[in-house]
């Protein structure tokens, strides 16, 4: 089964959240996070393809002008062949698509490292929340041990009144 090709705009565009929806946030964030990987392992797939493409052009090629240059009783340097072969159009368009494909494949890494971020972004939030209600735990412990050492006094000492 073949799958869609990814929409990585509109992935990107997820990347972003808001504290008011940082529960969907974390909700999402596997699923976010496992199609930035796809679209990773596409990418490194398409660089492996372009190179094996570029090898296999230049090595066809390369073997193409040795045999001509064998044939004419022509003496090549390794330079000459470098030469002819930058100057080959089937070889300069594969080396174009390759080096298109390194491009995709390090842009494919900075995707995934941009969701790594908002992972580690929610771990920040976390652990603010969790420090926010313990604070506010904290503090109604001790608005309650407040209320009743008051209590206590009171049935202790009522004479001092409603202080």
């Amino acid at each position: 089964m073949e799958q869609k090709p990814l929409d990585i705009l509109n992935l990107l565009a997820k990347v972003d959240f808001a504290p008011e929806n940082v529960v969907q946030a974390a909700a999402e964030n596997s699923v976010l996070f496992v199609e930035a990987a796809q679209y990773r392992l596409a990418q490194l797939e398409r660089k492996a393809s372009a190179k094996m493409n570029w090898e296999r052009e230049r090595a066809e090629r390369e073997l193409h002008i040795r045999n001509e240059a064998k044939v004419c009783d022509e003496k090549l340097t390794e330079g000459h062949i470098a030469a002819k072969l930058l100057l080959d159009r089937e070889v300069s368009k594969k080396a174009a698509a390759l080096a298109q494909a390194e491009i995709y494949e390090t842009y494919s890494r900075l995707v995934v490292e941009a969701f790594q971020m908002r992972r580690d972004c929610l771990q920040i939030v976390k652990g603010m929340v969790k420090e926010e209600y313990s604070a506010q735990a904290a503090v109604e412990a001790g608005a309650e041990k407040m209320r009743e050492t008051r209590k206590r006094l009171r049935d202790r000492f009522p004479a001092a009144g409603g202080r």
